[in-house]
């Protein structure tokens, strides 16, 4: 029988960052070692929607980049989707919110 952190591992992506789920699986109060059961699928799938959304809030890198198998923006839209499917709207809505700063006007005086 799968437990829930091979779960979550088996979920695409997720396994490049596996760094990270022992943090969501802290914050979602889930035992990784327990074994995964057809009760536990929301909150599964939660935790993966979690590990991609931070793995899509890093920067996106060219060069000897983080062995990622998909661009940020994939990682970013599989966490909304999952957010929506299972409960959690409202977290998939304040993914990928970007800060515009608008561009300043200085003096060319120098």
């Amino acid at each position: 029988m799968k437990t829930i952190r091979d779960t979550v591992l088996g979920f695409p992506g997720v396994a490049d960052a596996e760094e990270f789920l022992d943090t969501v699986l802290v914050d979602r109060s889930l035992d990784g070692a327990a074994n995964y059961i057809a009760s536990n699928k929301s909150v599964v799938r939660l935790a993966a929607a979690d590990v991609y959304s931070m793995i899509g809030g890093l920067p996106d890198f060219s060069e000897n980049k983080l062995s990622m198998t998909y661009p940020r923006s994939w990682y970013t839209q599989k966490a909304k989707e999952l957010y929506v499917e299972n409960g959690e709207p409202e977290k998939a809505a304040k993914l990928g919110k970007n800060i515009k700063v608008p561009r300043g006007k200085a003096s060319r005086s120098w």
